[in-house]
């Protein structure tokens, strides 16, 4: 290069280097973007429930090339604070140009609020530039400790408890609104006691209660409660503290049973002998062919009698008073028997003379050779009036469990009565089959003892006698269970094959209880398996 050209470039302000080769000219320029943000602290002073305040920060390009900027961001933890001024990543600022930044301050938390702004540009003296923002709230604010809190695993049945402490932990007092507490699946294995902590209660400043909180669960399975705390005095606030926990057993146990029906079965028919029964007897009479069938199919050991409501002797038939499977025609004397006729006492009183029919007196003498010590009993009553025995139902019942110690469940008894379409209440009916008046006290102690309950107006009475004959048969309907179980666990399987329907679970008895209908076979085996509740002395 000549002389006469580098003279040009020096004075035009371009600084000339000398190279490595005295052939090459390199030309470095100084011109450069430089940032200035001021002012670099933004002070929001003190604010109160509901107030904001907003702050304007200036940024400018003091260089002498254009100054990139390329975002405006908060730090990490920096709410409540929010940035009102949009900025596209790759705004250009000329040299000597300004942008004017605002920020707002809203909702402050309780005491000192902090934060950064932080501006970023392709300044080669300062890429990034922080600014510090700080204010003061004064409001109040609610917190529950400790959150969450799990209470662990916790055997089925047992319990603990922890505290916990709502506290106002701004710099104004507040006023509780409500508070709430819900759990999850809905039930009583957690439970929330506020005590102070109500709708009204002022917390100053640095003030608290407490709630106790209890968890006990009753199930397999996990649970979680959430306590709600709000005011509105002097701005809404809202604070949850959330709890868990686990039931778990202590272990799991089955117990198997075999269904050892007894087919021996003493059953005593108390036919209403009064002025309405012609009809209904005459029912009796016709349909009896269907027990019996089906009490033949079940091999069933019986001793059979019948007597009236009026009358505590067995009715006979040629001399018999008591039939059996081996007295002929069974089904014609039968009929004969429940044929009383319609001139008894209008004042029924059928509980009253099965009691007398079955009075050791009466077993020794004129109804001898009826009751067998190890027999089933059923009692089956057949009126369209209410009972009118002078003893409340009860007292009867008692008396005809006391002919079987140690096995209330022998004795069964059966009314076809007046009850409602259902047959789940006593009530007057009419149908083809006649008229009734409710069968209060039948009813009582047939429901009771999960009898055979049946319409007296219905016109076909062949499913009635079936399902009198089915529940002849004394299988057990109730299994003891060895221990205490966790009663959601329990598991019932006949023969292998599991049973969710047709039981339930006596708490009381510690038994599961068949259904009439869903009794198991004769010969059949039952397991029945449950978790055990958890060991709460460790």
């Amino acid at each position: 290069m000549c002389r006469g050209t580098i003279g040009a470039l020096a004075a035009l302000g371009v600084a000339l280097a000398p190279a490595c080769s005295d052939q090459t000219l390199v030309v470095v320029s100084d011109e450069a973007p430089d940032i200035e943000v001021e002012p670099a602290l933004l002070d929001f002073g003190s604010l109160g429930p509901g107030e904001t305040a907003t702050r304007t920060t200036t940024i400018k390009n003091v260089g002498d090339a254009a100054l990139r900027l390329d975002a405006l961001q908060l730090s990490e933890g920096s709410a409540p604070f929010t940035i009102d001024t949009p900025l596209e990543a790759g705004t250009l600022l000329e040299p000597e140009a300004s942008v004017e930044v605002q920020v707002t301050l809203a909702a402050p938390l309780s005491g000192d609020n902090a934060g950064t702004l932080e501006v970023h540009s392709n300044s080669p003296s300062e890429g990034r530039v922080d600014v510090s923002l700080v204010g003061a709230g004064l409001v109040p604010q609610l917190q529950i400790t400790p959150t969450p809190w799990d209470f662990g695993e916790l055997g089925v049945g047992c319990s603990t408890t922890e505290v916990f402490t709502v506290t106002n932990v701004g710099t104004v007092a507040l006023t509780v609104s409500e508070w709430s507490f819900e759990v999850d699946p809905p039930g009583s294995a957690l439970v929330a006691d506020g005590g102070q902590l109500e709708a009204g209660l002022v917390l100053d400043p640095g003030q608290s209660t407490t709630v106790q909180i209890w968890f006990y669960p009753d199930a397999l399975t996990s649970y979680s409660g959430t306590l709600s705390v709000s005011s509105v005095d002097p701005m809404p606030l809202h604070a949850e503290g959330i709890q868990y926990g686990l039931g778990i057993p202590a272990g799991w146990n089955t117990d198997s049973f075999a269904q050892e029906g007894n087919n021996l079965t003493d059953i005593l028919w108390v036919v209403d002998n009064s002025c309405s029964m012609d009809q209904e007897q005459t029912s009796l009479a016709t349909n009896f062919a269907t027990f019996m069938s089906i009490v033949s199919s079940m091999d069933l050991d019986y001793n059979m009698a019948v007597i009236t409501t009026d009358e505590a002797s067995f009715r006979s038939s040629g001399g018999v008073k008591v039939l059996t499977p081996s007295t002929p025609d069974v089904a014609g004397r039968f009929s004969e028997m429940v044929q009383v006729g319609t001139n008894g006492d209008s004042s029924e009183k059928g509980l009253k003379y099965s009691y007398d029919a079955l009075q050791p007196s009466m077993l020794s003498g004129t109804n001898a050779g009826f009751l067998r010590e190890e027999a089933g009993l059923r009692i089956i009553y057949v009126s369209d009036e209410r009972d009118s025995s002078p003893q409340d139902w009860s007292v009867y019942y008692n008396y005809f469990t006391g002919l079987k110690p140690g096995h209330p469940e022998y004795v069964i008894a059966s009314a076809v009565i007046g009850v409602n379409a259902t047959a789940t209440a006593a009530a007057g009916c009419t149908g083809a089959g006649g008229s009734a008046d409710a069968g209060i006290g039948y009813f009582d102690i047939a429901n009771y003892t999960s009898g055979v309950l049946a319409s007296i107006c219905a016109s076909d009475w062949s499913s009635t006698l079936s399902s009198l004959a089915w529940i002849s048969l004394s299988l057990a309907d109730r299994f003891a269970l060895s221990a205490e179980p966790v009663p959601s666990t329990i598991t019932v399987a006949v023969d292998g094959v599991s049973v969710s329907t047709g039981w339930t679970y006596d708490a009381t008895t510690n038994e599961v209880v068949f259904d009439a209908a869903s009794v198991p076979d004769n010969g059949s085996t039952i397991d029945i398996t449950y978790a055990l509740p958890g060991d709460c002395t460790g």
